[in-house]
């Protein structure tokens, strides 16, 4: 073996080699950059796209000239990752699959700024227990989910079944029964005419059974 080193500081086998460096790139590897010779700076290729032709091309580092357009087998179009003039913007279309949280309405909000003078409590609908408000006006009871209290499960109860009414110029509350097909019943009464509803009393509406809590007012 004979060692012999280059003028670049490279020690290789001359045997082998001669007085070419295996290691030094040969005249014509080296690549003309603004017209000088020298040494091309490191190849770092990254991949972009195409748009108008729908194709994938590896672009060099800088002073490489660019590499050919290669295309991909299956796809004519290019991908649209950006809004373009005359399409639903992307934001629309991926809201319709997007889950919505919004707010709870506050107490001020649901009464519709009217005040809180009782409550309907029932352990029918949720063993645990379930608590509607009654706030002072109209506070209409039924099946109707546009009721105040919308007992939407009970298909006993009418779609306009009850009318509980509260006037601060009077101070009592007052239910009336909305000609329903199965009727009002307190305190295990039915009640055929407007009736006066008193704290503690046992109202059914339907199958469902509420006891009726007032508010004292202060």
């Amino acid at each position: 073996m004979a060692i012999q080193q280059c003028p670049n500081g490279h020690q290789y086998d001359s045997s082998i080699y001669g007085n070419n460096c295996p290691f030094c790139p040969s005249e014509a590897t080296h690549l003309s950059v603004g017209g000088g010779a020298g040494t091309p700076p490191p190849f770092n290729p990254q991949p972009s796209f195409d748009a108008g032709g729908g194709s994938t091309q590896v672009m060099g580092g800088g002073g490489y000239d660019a590499a050919p357009t290669v295309p991909v087998e299956g796809y004519d179009e290019p991908t649209q990752l950006m809004d373009e003039p005359g399409t639903e913007p992307m934001q629309q279309t991926f809201d319709e699959g997007r889950t919505k949280i919004r707010a709870i309405d506050g107490d001020e909000n649901a009464s519709n700024g009217r005040k809180l003078v009782g409550i309907l409590v029932t352990y029918d609908l949720n063993p645990c227990g379930q608590v509607f408000p009654i706030y002072e006006g109209r506070n209409m009871v039924g099946r109707d989910q546009s009721c105040d209290i919308a007992l939407t499960s009970d298909d006993k109860v009418s779609s306009k079944h009850l009318l509980i009414v509260w006037r601060n110029g009077e101070g009592i509350m007052w239910g009336e029964d909305q000609m329903s097909s199965n009727g009002t019943f307190v305190n295990d009464k039915f009640a055929s005419e407007k009736f006066q509803l008193n704290n503690g009393d046992v109202l059914l509406v339907g199958k469902t059974k509420f006891l009726y809590l007032a508010i004292p007012q202060f």
